[in-house]
């Protein structure tokens, strides 16, 4: 009985652990995709000049990139945060 308790015990925390990791998995592949289309969709912008070209220079497009970056990092540690305290691991 001790035994089968023990090995149970161990299936539960590998569970956990595989869990875990796909939960990230998916945050960071999230994340990334994100952050790719928001950059994508910034330059789409630029070549259809739906706004127009004079308002982008290089540095409206550096500080618009590390925005969308650091945007995207701050949710990303706000899922991670909140999926680590809904699932307790």
């Amino acid at each position: 009985m001790g035994r089968m308790g023990r090995s149970w015990d161990k299936c539960f925390i590998k569970q956990c652990l595989v869990m875990k990791n796909k939960i990230s998995f998916i945050v960071r592949v999230f994340g990334s995709l994100f952050s790719f289309g928001l950059i994508f969709l910034f330059f789409f912008l630029k070549k259809t000049e739906i706004i127009p070209a004079e308002k982008f220079n290089l540095f409206s497009v550096t500080i618009g990139v590390i925005l969308i970056v650091f945007i995207t990092l701050l949710c990303m540690m706000i899922l991670h945060f909140l999926i680590k305290k809904y699932y307790k691991t």
